[in-house]
């Protein structure tokens, strides 16, 4: 993985979903195997980071979200005034 890219930004999502990528794949590789039962608690530090991170991930699609919106809020408002002094 390289650097990590700037927050409240797509990138950033797609880079949180990598690393959730990576942590389910390594949580079912630990799920497998004779000692599956020895690594239950592993497996759950796994599952905490993996709902961590899908909860930074949300709230950062949220924030993205909201300045893809407000930012065609804004460009309607510029063509709505464009047309009223146009016309």
């Amino acid at each position: 993985m390289s650097d990590i890219p700037e927050s409240k930004t797509t990138d950033y999502s797609d880079y949180l979903d990598e690393i959730i990528n990576e942590l389910m794949r390594i949580k079912n590789s630990l799920k497998r195997g004779r000692l599956r039962k020895e690594n239950r608690k592993e497996v759950s530090h796994l599952q905490n980071a993996i709902s961590a991170l899908r909860h930074l991930r949300n709230k950062n699609n949220r924030h993205v979200d909201k300045m893809i919106l407000d930012s065609q809020r804004e460009l309607t408002e510029q063509f709505s005034y464009m047309i009223l002094n146009f016309f």
